[in-house]
């Protein structure tokens, strides 16, 4: 949903659902998506300036609390600040659908 907002070298999307990111990768063939465990990142500490988080608290706290933990204690440890945005539709075609980039 975000990917619009940023030019192809400020931007790097990762998402635990595979689905979610080859529908990324069609719709932003120039930006960078990684497929990865949120919980263990493949980056370097502070190697980010902010995490955009939309409808993510929700799907990993639905696996445990602790899980979420994990989560945002490896967003702090590669991004210096971190942004939640809770809502939506999980349909990988439709996620992308509600988006207006003006």
């Amino acid at each position: 949903r975000s990917a619009g907002f940023f030019s192809d070298k400020q931007y790097v999307g990762v998402d635990l659902v595979p689905e979610f990111i080859e529908e990324a990768r069609k719709r932003h063939p120039n930006k960078y998506f990684v497929l990865a465990d949120l919980g263990d990142l493949p980056f370097e500490a502070e190697e980010f300036d902010w995490a955009v988080l939309i409808s993510v608290k929700r799907v990993v706290q639905s696996d445990s609390e602790e899980k979420w933990q994990q989560v945002l204690k490896e967003l702090h440890r590669v991004a210096k600040h971190i942004i939640l945005l809770e809502y939506g539709n999980s349909i990988p075609v439709e996620i992308h659908e509600h988006v207006v980039i003006l």
